[in-house]
């Protein structure tokens, strides 16, 4: 379990730590976040959104990260990107966290 006291640092390890999960699903396309008020709002920006397998591997992410920082309150959103839209369309005041690059 992490032991984290400010909200910078709980916001830079969320952050961190879900960044280097989601890298590694197919589809991902980003990441954004916001902390406020003490708990950790989510966007992940998905091209796969239809896609099950690829929806089921982003809820045991945010499962896993729930159970690591279990004194923090989360809100994740999962955002379906259909081609020719980008992530920035859906996204307005968060942070971003990664960006693929095509």
């Amino acid at each position: 379990m992490a032991q984290i006291t400010t909200e910078a640092s709980i916001d830079q390890e969320i952050s961190k730590q879900m960044e280097s999960l989601l890298k590694q699903v197919d589809g991902v396309v980003s990441l954004h976040s916001l902390f406020r008020d003490g708990i950790f709002s989510t966007w992940v920006g998905t091209t796969k959104y239809a896609d099950k397998e690829a929806r089921h591997s982003v809820y045991s992410i945010e499962d896993k990260i729930e159970k690591e920082f279990p004194r923090i309150k989360f809100d994740f959103h999962l955002i379906a990107v259909p081609p020719g839209r980008k992530i920035d369309d859906f996204i307005s005041n968060a942070t971003l966290v990664f960006k693929r690059t095509e």
